[in-house]
């Protein structure tokens, strides 16, 4: 007598559909894992740039020169560089911001995908 072998309930093609959803389902477990740790790396970033932003030393300008002209004072020289100062934080901080924004994007976007693979 010759075995034969059983006929599988499900068709070629509905076992090729559950390989695909399965697959659809790692993929967007995997987009959801990238988008998270690039989320995570311009965090990393923004924070780099806030802590330079906050270490910023004033360093007094020689000549004192404010807004193009003099100031006779002493001090002249310590506020011009107190507003160098101020201007160099500000853009670092700007860097920052837009830095811990895409981190929020990607963050949220990590978070949508991750919705989807479920």
């Amino acid at each position: 007598m010759t075995a034969t072998r059983p006929i599988p309930s499900a068709s070629l093609g509905q076992r090729w559909n559950r390989q695909r959803e399965g697959s659809e389902v790692n993929s967007a477990k995997f987009v959801s894992i990238v988008l998270a740790v690039i989320g995570a790396c311009a965090g990393i970033v923004a924070a780099v740039y806030w802590y330079k932003a906050s270490t910023i030393k004033i360093r007094a300008r020689a000549g004192g020169a404010i807004f193009g002209g003099g100031m006779a004072t002493p001090t002249a020289p310590f506020l011009a560089g107190a507003l160098d100062a101020i201007a160099k934080s500000s853009r670092l901080n700007m860097f920052a911001a837009i830095w811990t924004a895409a981190s929020v994007l990607f963050s949220a976007a990590s978070a949508i995908a991750g919705a989807f693979s479920n």
